[in-house]
């Protein structure tokens, strides 16, 4: 694997969440490894340093083959209220369109993830 997905120190923020929701939370922490290897193949990137300053996803630097740089974010699973605003902002990114929001360059729903 490459980047920074072999070892991943999640921040504090993310952590504390973690904590909160419980089992289903735990689990994802996890399976996070094996999972961000796949969307490193999904996407053709290369994942490098996890970013702060969220707490409810992992948000990752990430650069594409042709060394475009971008983001990979993936979503905890969705709160001890049974929703997540997940759905929301996915269509409020492809809505966007990249004006006044970031581009949104890919989705995997089933994990939650975002390029």
């Amino acid at each position: 694997m490459s980047g920074g997905t072999d070892r991943l120190d999640l921040p504090p923020e993310v952590l504390r969440s973690v904590r909160a929701l419980g089992q289903p939370c735990h689990d994802w922490m996890h399976q996070l490894p094996d999972l961000l290897r796949r969307l490193e193949a999904h996407w053709d990137v290369r994942m490098d340093a996890v970013l702060s300053g969220g707490s409810a996803a992992l948000v990752m630097a990430a650069e594409t083959l042709d060394g475009r740089l971008v983001v990979v974010k993936v979503a905890l699973p969705d709160g001890l209220e049974g929703h997540s605003p997940f759905d929301a902002e996915v269509r409020a990114l492809a809505l966007g369109q990249g004006r006044g929001l970031v581009g949104l360059l890919g989705v995997v729903p089933e994990h939650q993830a975002l390029l």
